[in-house]
């Protein structure tokens, strides 16, 4: 596997399209190495991208919901009225 890649060779190796790779460029997300008009990327920068969004989403999946989280608080603060009426 070649270490650097064009924007075409990866977005066809990741599956992703062209404009999303230039889109993480522009915004930063991801580093671009320029030689003229020749643009590169590290296949490294890219899979920590991945690798980081996969995390993401693991870690979403432990989160509460919203309704949940509200319903823990809602019945916290009805422990709390009650403790208070007693």
């Amino acid at each position: 596997m070649k270490k650097y890649l064009r924007i075409k060779e990866a977005s066809q190796y990741f599956s992703i399209s062209p404009s999303t790779i230039k889109r993480w460029i522009k915004i930063k997300k991801l580093r671009a190495y320029r030689f003229e008009r020749i643009v590169i990327i590290k296949v490294s920068d890219i899979e920590r991208l991945f690798s980081v969004n996969e995390t993401t989403q693991d870690n979403t999946d432990n989160q509460l919901s919203v309704n949940d989280y509200v319903n823990d608080i809602m019945s916290e603060m009805n422990d709390e009225t009650q403790l208070k009426t007693e």
